[in-house]
């Protein structure tokens, strides 16, 4: 592990795979993404912004670069250690602020990276959820009212015209949203409580959308993972039924099932066409609660998703599909669904969630035991990694053990100032 490409030598390819260059190593979708294309012999070079977080210790990486300036210093990273592929590299964005910045330099970085995405106007288009209102009317995709605010004069008049309850979000998600929120949205119920969540939420990016809350069950949540390639066509694609999230209503998902579903493929595909889109992309929708009308609620393009390993679950190989097509290998033959029903889970997130829920009354044992059974793929835990899950398990008993001593501590300093003042 270094930030010194110096120190690095160069990556070879293996039996004629060119390595795959994956940013970032260090966020939830990362490591999923390395570990679909491990499996199928592709040499990995991951970057990450902290180089002792515990997946830099995972066997599915060959090299982990540290940069620790984020997605500010991506371009300069990639420069630095362009020597280090002398036969080109794949590089695979996993957030939608990088996929933005690495689509906007294309040109600047293709002579040695290949790059799975469209033009940057296609890319801007659907990935800012801010522009895509007028791409939706043309398709005749039902959406619900939004509206975007990039200061805070604008505030008011927002307010004023909203119908509560409202999501509020930002345009393109950062890493500094995520790192300050650890929610990739946030439900605002009465105008006063929109007007703080504004003020606060316009520092930490540049334009947020604010748009009306469909109502419904996190159940009601649908998406469409797809690959369009080079030349236009749908190579890989399937929809899949969020079970939970977390947190509920404005969370990530949790566990995620594939399921056919057309009224959220087929306007999925409909955007993708009116929009001339290429590369990896997942089409969210929400039924309204009561009604089978089913809403657009954003589209998450050029990187995977959180819950996109529930293709390779069902048995597309939907992230090495992207990887070919730019490294212009032939296509794997397991593009289409083998397990109908299968099932992707992320087990830090679930547990809790499943938890809060038991413990409200939300849900029972025996219901969240039932979303358990069949294929089930686990995204974040994988007993073939046995340094990520040893130092992760270290690390839970440190942090819980100085938990218990403070309060231990604290427990015994209270009994103090009783006794003191007795």
């Amino acid at each position: 592990m270094t930030t010194n490409p110096q120190r690095l030598p160069t990556i070879a390819t293996n039996k004629g795979k060119i390595p795959a260059v994956v940013g970032w190593l260090d966020n939830g979708v990362g490591p999923s993404l390395c570990r679909a294309l491990f499996k199928h012999g592709v040499p990995i070079v991951a970057l990450v912004r902290n180089k002792n977080n515990v997946e830099c210790k995972t066997r599915y990486v060959k090299h982990v670069i540290e940069v620790p300036e984020g997605d500010a210093g991506i371009i300069d990273a990639l420069n630095a250690n362009s020597n280090l592929f002398p036969e080109g590299a794949v590089f695979c964005p996993t957030n939608d602020a990088l996929a933005h910045i690495i689509n906007s330099q294309q040109k600047r970085l293709s002579s040695t990276y290949k790059i799975g995405s469209p033009d940057p106007a296609t890319l801007a288009l659907l990935g800012d959820k801010s522009k895509v209102n007028d791409l939706l009317a043309r398709a005749k995709i039902l959406h619900p009212k939004t509206c975007s605010i990039c200061s805070k004069n604008e505030i008011p008049a927002i307010v004023e015209g909203c119908r509560y309850p409202v999501i509020v979000k930002p345009s393109v998600k950062s890493t500094e949203w995520w790192d300050a929120l650890h929610k990739k949205a946030i439900r605002a119920e009465s105008p006063e409580s929109l007007i703080r969540i504004l003020n606060r939420c316009l520092e930490l990016a540049p334009s947020l959308i604010v748009q009306e809350w469909i109502d419904g069950p996190d159940s009601n949540m649908y998406s469409f993972y797809s690959y369009v390639g080079k030349n236009g066509n749908l190579l890989a694609g399937l929809t899949c039924q969020k079970l939970r999230q977390a947190p509920a209503a404005t969370g990530v998902g949790s566990i995620a099932m594939q399921c056919e579903e057309p009224r959220v493929s087929e306007p999925s595909l409909r955007l993708i066409q009116e929009s001339g889109f290429r590369g990896l992309s997942s089409m969210q929708f929400k039924r309204r609660e009561g009604t089978q009308d089913y809403y657009f609620i954003e589209a998450n393009v050029g990187r995977p998703g959180l819950n996109t390993p529930v293709a390779e679950a069902c048995g597309v190989e939907l992230q090495y599909t992207m990887y070919c097509d730019c490294a212009d290998l032939p296509l794997p033959t397991d593009r289409y669904v083998r397990f109908p029903g299968a099932k992707a889970v992320v087990w830090k997130l679930d547990l809790n969630r499943s938890l809060e829920g038991i413990l409200s009354g939300e849900i029972s044992v025996l219901d969240w035991l039932s979303t358990l059974t069949g294929r089930v793929r686990s995204i974040d835990i994988h007993l073939d990694d046995p340094k990520v899950l040893s130092v992760r398990l270290i690390r839970s008993v440190k942090k819980n053990t100085r938990k218990m001593a403070a309060r231990l501590l604290d427990r015994n300093n209270t009994r103090t100032r009783k006794a003191t003042k007795a």
